[in-house]
């Protein structure tokens, strides 16, 4: 009879299982969210509102720099006697800056991806309601938090993050209605060594969670954040911005002039 009591530390064990799993469940989550929204959502925002800007800047430095490279192949010319053929130098000038402008290129589709992607964002109160349902059906069907629920009920899982990916409220729920027909997990009562494992490695797990959320928290998303919080900083970031663009364009301006007059002294030197 002594093998079917029940230990007496069984109640302790099941009652931090439960709650390892549900911390599991959240951090688990927070993982996801922090990868697949926040991130996301916050370099959408930060490329928006800083970002247009940065790359505005960018636009209008390389033209000035460009057109400073001009200026100097054409005086060395002028001052060699020699003819600058417009060609030559548009080529030479494709050469030299080819990085700047692939760098252009592509922070020019970071931008319109981002304005893409600003329209579909999901509302707060959405978002939060999608992450409630995702925890809950985390803690029961997710193989990494209840590795000991049937492989009926853990083939809902891959379902369960397909609608978590696509902010699919409804689905969700109808996910979490289905999952009631199944128990958050199948510990024997009286097994109190496979108790014993299951908290051991639900702590690893948890502390392996843990980690990974630090980890992705030294994204700069995080400082982009930040600063997108701040209403008075960001204001002044744009400022300052708009007058270094402002500043770029007038120092454009004035170049072009300049670069006008050494293109008549090459064409009558012809």
């Amino acid at each position: 009879m002594q093998d079917y009591e029940i230990h007496p530390d069984f109640e302790t064990l099941h009652v931090e299982n439960g709650m390892l799993r549900a911390e599991l469940a959240a951090l688990h989550e927070e993982y996801e969210h922090i990868n697949r929204f926040l991130i996301p959502s916050t370099k959408t925002a930060y490329l928006i509102q800083i970002g247009a800007l940065r790359v505005d800047l960018l636009q209008s430095q390389t033209a000035v720099r460009k057109i400073r490279r001009k200026i100097a192949i054409l005086r060395e010319n002028i001052a060699a006697h020699k003819y600058s053929d417009t060609d030559e130098i548009e080529q030479t000038l494709t050469e030299e800056f080819r990085q700047w402008d692939e760098r252009l290129r592509y922070e020019l589709s970071e931008i319109e991806s981002a304005k893409a992607r600003f329209s579909s964002l999901c509302p707060n109160e959405d978002m939060e309601e999608i992450r409630s349902i995702y925890r809950m059906l985390s803690r029961k069907l997710n193989p990494e938090v209840n590795d000991e629920q049937s492989d009926e009920a853990k083939s809902f899982w891959p379902s369960v993050q397909t609608a978590y990916v696509w902010n699919d409220l409804f689905q969700l729920k109808a996910l979490l209605m289905m999952s009631e027909d199944y128990p958050e997990s199948y510990e024997l009562p009286n097994d109190i060594g496979s108790m014993r494992r299951t908290h051991a490695t639900l702590k690893e797990k948890v502390e392996r969670a843990r980690s990974k959320i630090r980890s992705a928290r030294q994204h700069p998303a995080f400082e982009w954040r930040k600063l997108l919080d701040a209403p008075e900083e960001l204001t002044r970031e744009q400022s300052r911005l708009r007058e270094e663009i402002a500043k770029a364009r007038i120092q454009k301006t004035a170049l072009e002039d300049m670069l006008r007059s050494l293109e008549l002294k090459n064409a009558h030197g012809a």
